[in-house]
């Protein structure tokens, strides 16, 4: 009897909260959307922003040249506020992260938009 209330209590102890993330800068496509988009556009440019001044004019030159998807890497320190960024600034592309590794820079790709 010790045992199990002991496994029951370590098991609780080691549950976590959810994270607690901002709303999205805009709400996430549907995956079916998402595929739509990719395939017309058949070219995915896959980032890494430097810096996070980069993002919203690269973005911008893309659409420009006809180009509505990007996806930004979680190569840099400033991935997931230029993922925030180009959602927030720029209308009508799609916006995917890459490079993910861990579950919380699922959570601020999601946040981001």
């Amino acid at each position: 009897p010790k045992t199990k209330s002991k496994a029951k209590a370590k098991a609780k102890a080691t549950i976590r909260p959810a994270r607690k993330t901002k709303p999205p800068a805009r709400k996430p496509a549907s995956a079916e959307d998402v595929i739509r988009r990719v395939t017309a556009c058949k070219v995915v440019p896959v980032v890494k922003i430097n810096a996070l001044a980069e993002g919203v004019p690269l973005a911008r030159a893309l659409k420009e040249g006809g180009i509505d998807v990007i996806e930004i890497t979680f190569r840099t320190a400033c991935a997931a506020e230029a993922i925030r960024e180009v959602c927030k600034s720029v209308e009508g592309v799609c916006v995917g992260a890459g490079t993910v590794l861990t579950p919380a820079q699922v959570d601020e790709a999601l946040a981001g938009g």
